[in-house]
């Protein structure tokens, strides 16, 4: 991600993410990892907090959304396993 202005620098983001299926539900894991270079290492600690409650907010998203849709029928050419 190349920031603006462009002389603050660039993050580079890598993401993965691990599903296990357990009886009645999928474990999530996901790891990101944030590779800064530039201006911008000494603002990481800042940038590491917003990463954080975007990381949450998206999970909570997507466990309300898991949990709220089961049961109900999905759109077609909509995939869920």
């Amino acid at each position: 991600m190349t920031l603006r202005p462009r002389i603050l620098g660039v993050i580079g983001i890598r993401l993965f993410h691990t599903l296990t299926p357990g009886v009645d539900s999928v474990h999530v894991l996901r790891l990101l990892e944030l590779s800064p270079r530039g201006p911008i290492t000494l603002a990481m600690p800042v940038v590491v907090r917003m990463f954080r409650a975007e990381n949450e907010r998206m999970m909570q998203a997507l466990k309300e959304f898991a949990e709220g849709e089961a049961g109900e029928q999905r759109p077609t050419g909509t995939r869920f396993r």
